[in-house]
């Protein structure tokens, strides 16, 4: 109780202290005192600023406190704990300009705690996004869209392009089928380009437009991404607000809508300054390189890697959208990523491979008596495999004379 008092009166002291003082870090306000058990590192930067958030009230525990000087705000992030120190927080113009446009309150800052809190996990997101903020950062910015937006797959899928949601939304951008469909993504049993990091982000890009044109709101298009149009525009008639932070405190929303502009204010403005808030050293992926050459026939991925040079696990990564072992055989060319540089020694390569051996495919003539069980075992292959190779549906019936494609070589991938 002791020291709850005196944290206490300490937060109602420190704003006059500065005020006689001029502008002058934390630190320096409270180095006197033994006692108080915060650790906040001296601001950084400073910058002036007429207004900054209205919102922002008196502080409590586990909130940022601000004193005003001149128009000269210094910021410092405090977290009452006794195991763990408060990220320091650098309060640059591109973290300034998110708030303003987005609000900041007790919502926000609880996700910066969280975020800030599990420190290797959030480090884990960012490392993923070196390799694709670059290319994605070009095409939204193509599209008029605030560069920010780029760091929108941290809470959607935390950059992995194989995520999967039980929602059936895929992709680092985690599309609806139906809603990737629309804006015209195929999505079949061969491919699935809502994994593929350019094509899904020229199209979520499209997305995020469409319903800011719709809005007039950031806050309430990420909402509408989230939720749905119709049920953010349903919520906003009921509520008679155009403000998402009105919404939020309605019935009318889901939970997770109510949190997740919130949660994307707090991870974009961590991946703004993220050694600000404690998350050093982040060994960043190397950004995306690959050429582009164009097949007219289909090819196993073991095929292409081989003619490249690398492991299949290469190409796949290249081409992650790419569902089975194989280039879609049911188009008539296909774009397909390889590694950077290695267009030359892929096309002298394929110039002397036979077409019969670009893929690891083999015919099998039906017996009388076969069945696609009898057959799988036989050659050791997973039965749905040969179904959907066939496109046999669910009854799986062949017949005797017939052939059917079957593989070879041990490449049972799914």
């Amino acid at each position: 109780m002791r020291l709850l008092f005196i944290v206490i009166v300490l937060l109602f002291f420190i704003p006059s202290s500065f005020a006689d003082s001029g502008p002058m870090t934390v630190r320096d306000s409270v180095k006197a005192s033994r006692d108080y058990p915060m650790d906040c590192s001296p601001v950084v930067r400073t910058i002036h600023l007429p207004e900054y958030v209205p919102s922002l009230k008196r502080p409590r525990f586990s909130e940022h406190f601000s004193s005003f000087q001149g128009g000269v705000m210094v910021l410092c992030q405090s977290l009452l704990a006794s195991d763990a120190s408060p990220a320091p927080v650098v309060m640059t113009r591109e973290i300034a300009a998110l708030y303003r446009k987005h609000g900041f309150n007790r919502a926000v800052q609880r996700n910066l705690d969280s975020f800030s809190r599990f420190k290797r996990s959030f480090g884990r997101k960012l490392m993923r996004s070196g390799r694709y903020v670059d290319v994605m950062s070009d095409i939204i910015m193509e599209e008029g869209l605030p560069r920010e937006l780029v760091y929108l797959p941290i809470i959607e899928s935390a950059f992995k392009t194989d995520a999967f949601s039980h929602k059936q939304a895929s992709g680092p951008w985690q599309l609806m089928p139906a809603t990737a469909k629309k804006l015209g993504l195929t999505v079949n049993w061969w491919i699935d380009e809502r994994r593929d990091p350019i094509k899904s982000t020229k199209a979520a890009a499209k997305y995020l437009k469409y319903l800011f044109q719709k809005f007039d709101s950031w806050n309430l298009t990420l909402a509408a991404y989230n939720a749905g149009e119709s049920r953010i525009r349903n919520a906003v008639r009921k509520v008679g607000s155009e403000d998402f932070w009105d919404l939020r405190k309605s019935r009318f929303i889901a939970r997770e809508t109510k949190n997740y502009v919130p949660s994307y204010i707090a991870a974009t403005a961590i991946a703004m300054a993220p050694e600000a808030f404690g998350i050093e050293n982040i060994a960043y992926h190397s950004p995306l390189e690959y050429d582009e050459v164009v097949i007219d026939s289909p090819m196993s991925l073991d095929v292409i890697a081989k003619l490249t040079g690398v492991a299949d696990r290469v190409i796949k990564d290249l081409n992650p959208e790419l569902r089975r072992w194989c280039t879609p055989p049911d188009v008539s060319e296909y774009t397909l990523r390889i590694p950077a540089g290695t267009t030359g020694i892929f096309t002298a390569g394929l110039e002397q491979t036979r077409v019969a051996e670009l893929m690891n495919l083999k015919f099998y003539e039906v017996k009388s008596g076969d069945t696609v069980a009898k057959i799988a075992k036989r050659i050791g292959a997973p039965v749905q495999k040969i179904i959907h190779m066939n496109g046999l549906g669910r009854k799986a019936m062949i017949f005797a004379g017939k052939s059917i494609v079957v593989p070879h070589d041990g490449n049972f991938r799914l």
